[in-house]
């Protein structure tokens, strides 16, 4: 799957608005965290 760094970004900061991802600022970068499955993760 080859798509560019704009499209991909553009489709996390949907999943983001829906509430399936949360974002983290670290330095420059954002980080998008799907909460859910952290936690089951972490169990």
């Amino acid at each position: 799957m080859k798509i560019s760094r704009i499209t991909a970004a553009k489709y996390l900061k949907q999943l983001q608005e829906i509430g399936v991802l949360k974002t983290k600022q670290v330095w420059k970068e954002t980080l998008y965290i799907n909460t859910k499955l952290f936690d089951l993760l972490k169990r």
